[in-house]
């Protein structure tokens, strides 16, 4: 029965990555509850880009629409891609179950994500998890208005030289 037990307390990853802020220590008792975890783990097995929109407008937001996105971590410099999904759920939309009456609070209009998928991969891939940028998406609706937010995405890339915060 030792053995066993001595067996359960490797800790394996679930994917590639790697693990950060790591509070686990030899001979210290950890749970499989998610009450106080004891290391935050980074998935690096796929990139995952998200862009903050605001609810108006994901109604024109489609799978397959071009993107343009500029991250203050590569100034200068303007990526493609295209749009995998709209995420179409927020934290805002639910509620705890209890036994309890739910208790009115405002309800404030939180963005939706969209989920982006970068055309060079390779660039995806060396981005820091927690990058920031600006992003362009290009959809069907107001299409005349498309060179003047590409000119202005590049403008933003290039400030980014001068303004990284």
């Amino acid at each position: 029965g030792a053995q066993w037990d001595l067996d359960k307390t490797v800790v394996r990853a679930p994917a590639d990555g790697y693990v950060t802020n790591l509070a686990l220590r030899s001979g210290a008792r950890v749970s499989s509850l998610p009450l106080a975890p004891v290391m935050a783990f980074i998935d690096t097995s796929d990139t995952l880009i998200g862009v903050e929109i605001a609810q108006i407008n994901a109604r024109y937001i489609e799978p397959g629409q071009a993107v343009e996105i500029t991250f203050k971590f590569a100034p200068g410099r303007i990526f493609t891609g295209k749009v995998e999904t709209v995420i179409q759920a927020v934290a805002s939309g639910q509620t705890q179950t209890s036994g309890s009456a739910i208790a009115p609070s405002a309800i404030l209009t939180a963005p939706l994500v969209v989920r982006v998928r970068l055309d060079d991969q390779a660039f995806a891939a060396s981005l820091p998890a927690g990058a920031t940028g600006t992003a362009a998406i290009f959809t069907d609706h107001v299409k005349a208005t498309h060179i003047i937010r590409r000119v202005v995405l590049r403008q933003v890339a290039i400030m980014n030289y001068i303004d990284p915060l």
